[in-house]
C-alpha cells in the first residue's frame, strides 16, 4: 500500500505528539500534583476543542447522554491510572505497557460483543500476555518486582474498554463531540480531588501544562487521521516509535535505563499487537469484498 506524503506526516506525528505529552507529564509531575495536572489539562484541552464549534456556531445536541456520560467515566478512570503511572514509572516501561491496549480491546470485543477470534488471534493474544509476564519479571529482569508497574497495565486495560465504548458513541455522535463531551466530564471529576492537592502554578508550569494539552490533542486528531487513511497494522507500525524514541528521550533526560526484560517482553507485545491489527485490516477487506 501506498501511503502519500500527507498520510506520513500523521502516522509520524501521532506518536511524537504521544512521545512529548509523555515526557512532559513524567517531568511536571515532580512539581505538580497529578490531579492538578490532569485538571488544568482537561480544562485547556475542552477549550481547544470547543473552538472548531464556535467558529462553526453550531453546537450539534448530544444523542445518548447517558452512553456518553458512561464513556467519559470510564475515560476518566484510564486517563487517571495512566497519568500516574506515567509520574510514578520510567517513561518506556509505561509506554511499553501501554502497548497491550489492543490486546485487551481484542478480549473486551470477545467477551461483550460476542465477536468470533480465530486460533491465531488468540495465539497472538497469548503471546502478548507472556511478553507483559516478562517485563513484570522481577528474576528475569534482576530487580524487585514493582506494583506500581500494574498502573499502566490498567490504564490499558481500561482504555480497552473506553475504545469499545467509543466505537458505540460515534454511531449516534460525531467524534468531536464525543471527544469534547469526555474532557468535560474529566476536569468535573478532577475538580474535588485536585483542588485537595493544588499548588501555585509558574509561568513555567502553566505553559507545560498547556503543550500537554496541545500535545494530547494532537495525538488524538493525528491518530484519526491516520486510521481513516491507511490500515490499522500500517498504523501500529509507526505508532511503535513511541517505545525508542522515549526510550532514548528518557535517558536523555532522566537518565532512565530500563531492565533487559523491557526489551525482550516489548518486542514480544509488539509483535502481538501488529499481528492482531493484520488479522484486524484482512477481516474488514474480507467483509468488504463480501459486502
Amino acid at each position: 500500500m501506498r501511503i502519500n506524503p500527507l498520510t506520513l506526516f500523521y502516522l509520524i506525528m501521532s506518536p511524537v505528539c504521544m512521545t512529548g505529552m509523555s515526557l512532559l507529564i513524567h517531568s511536571t509531575s515532580r512539581s505538580l500534583a497529578v490531579e492538578q495536572i490532569f485538571l488544568i489539562r482537561s480544562i485547556m484541552a475542552g477549550l481547544i476543542l470547543t473552538i472548531p464549534f464556535i467558529l462553526g456556531r453550531r453546537f450539534p445536541k448530544m444523542q445518548r447522554p447517558r452512553l456518553l456520560f458512561s464513556r467519559s467515566f470510564v475515560a476518566f478512570l484510564a486517563g487517571v491510572a495512566f497519568y500516574f503511572g506515567l509520574a510514578l514509572i520510567p517513561v518506556a516501561e509505561n509506554v511499553a505497557l501501554n502497548f497491550t491496549m489492543p490486546i485487551f480491546v481484542t478480549l473486551g470485543a470477545v467477551l461483550f460483543f460476542h465477536e468470533k477470534v480465530g486460533i491465531y488471534r488468540w495465539v497472538a493474544i497469548s503471546m502478548g500476555l507472556l511478553g507483559i509476564v516478562i517485563m513484570l519479571s522481577p528474576e528475569f529482569g534482576g530487580a524487585r518486582i514493582n506494583w506500581l508497574y500494574l498502573l499502566p497495565l490498567l490504564a490499558a486495560i481500561i482504555m480497552s474498554a473506553d475504545q469499545l465504548l467509543a466505537k458505540v458513541c460515534a454511531r449516534y455522535n460525531s467524534p468531536s463531540l464525543v471527544t469534547l463531551h469526555t474532557v468535560i466530564i474529566m476536569a468535573f471529576f478532577s475538580i474535588p480531588s485536585a483542588s485537595m492537592k493544588w499548588q501555585p502554578m509558574t509561568v513555567r508550569l502553566f505553559m507545560e501544562c498547556l503543550f500537554i494539552a496541545i500535545l494530547s490533542v494532537g495525538w488524538q486528531i493525528y491518530m484519526i487521521h491516520g486510521y481513516r487513511r491507511t490500515d490499522a497494522s500500517i498504523v501500529v507500525l509507526f505508532d511503535f516509535i513511541r517505545l525508542p524514541l522515549s526510550t532514548f528521550l528518557a535517558f536523555l533526560i532522566f537518565d532512565q535505563i530500563p531492565f533487559l526484560n523491557f526489551y525482550v517482553g516489548s518486542v514480544i507485545i509488539f509483535a502481538a499487537v501488529l499481528f492482531i491489527a493484520i488479522r484486524e485490516t484482512r477481516k474488514k477487506e474480507v467483509g468488504k469484498i463480501r459486502a
